[in-house]
């Protein structure tokens, strides 16, 4: 079976696990198949994502210097990735723990100025019924990968620049690209 959702983000993921999570509590079954909770194809241009699906940092084709304004640069070829990226994460229920294990790939993505490895998830998701109505899911998943790496663009007098906005590179902000990681305790009641 083919169920998730396109294009998906980390917390798209921690819905679906949870929808199914209590929907095995309630019924007393686990879904007998594997299942996708997430699927992206994507060929990344101007916009980088993380492997949980947050934004990294955005470029537009033509950069206006953060000195100068009337300094600009079509930095559109640096940053147009050379193949497509897949993100997604298959999850099945394993009986002797009751709950789902989740694992997942994501391909990474790399122009000649950002390299963004391929990173791998584990998470699990068990749904625990409380009383008649009501389901209490504990969830957790983290996406293990290297950092990012970035090249500095040059001017002609070999300096480094950051190509996003054309300052020093020296000056440039660092790329937020930490292990992403979750932890979920969520008690559900129907009325």
């Amino acid at each position: 079976m083919f169920a998730g959702l396109a294009q998906a983000t980390e917390n798209d993921h921690r819905r679906v696990m949870v929808n199914v999570a209590v929907f095995s509590a309630e019924t007393e079954k686990m879904l007998g198949y594997p299942f996708f909770s997430t699927v992206s194809i994507s060929r990344e241009k101007n916009v980088f994502k993380s492997s949980a699906g947050f934004s990294l940092f955005s470029v537009k084709d033509i950069v206006y210097s953060d000195y100068d304004e009337t300094v600009a640069y079509d930095v559109s070829d640096l940053y147009r990735p050379a193949r497509q990226r897949y993100n997604f994460r298959i999850n099945w229920g394993v009986p002797v723990i009751d709950g789902y294990l989740s694992v997942g790939l994501d391909t990474g993505t790399k122009t000649s100025k950002l390299e963004i490895p391929t990173s791998r998830f584990i998470g699990f998701t068990k749904g625990i019924k409380i009383g008649t109505r009501s389901v209490v899911v504990f969830g957790a998943g983290q996406w293990f990968h290297a950092g990012i790496i970035e090249r500095p663009c040059l001017d002609s007098y070999d300096r480094e620049y950051w190509c996003p906005n054309l300052t020093a590179w020296k000056d440039k902000a660092i790329t937020d690209y930490r292990n992403e990681k979750y932890f979920d305790i969520k008690y559900i009641k129907a009325f």
